[in-house]
């Protein structure tokens, strides 16, 4: 059985807090990138942590395909 690189993943899946990047996994399957993505938003919205959500298709020049960022976390820090 092979193991695939996370770089051979087609999905990036990225939380940011006030401080940058704060979790990440890969993923074959946008819909799993998305369950994570919900988790991740069960987690900080219960801590009451301000945070942005991003996927990057990495098979498309890391184009970003969904962004939620409802604080403008990512303004100015190069992610738009």
């Amino acid at each position: 059985m092979t193991v695939k690189a996370e770089s051979d993943k087609r999905y990036e899946a990225v939380t940011y807090t006030i401080n940058g990047v704060d979790k990440m996994d890969y993923f074959d399957c946008l819909d799993d990138a998305h369950i994570w993505r919900m988790k991740r938003y069960e987690e900080y919205t219960h801590a009451g942590i301000e945070y942005a959500a991003v996927i990057y298709d990495q098979h498309d020049n890391r184009k970003r395909v969904f962004k939620d960022d409802r604080w403008f976390l990512l303004v100015g820090k190069g992610y738009r």
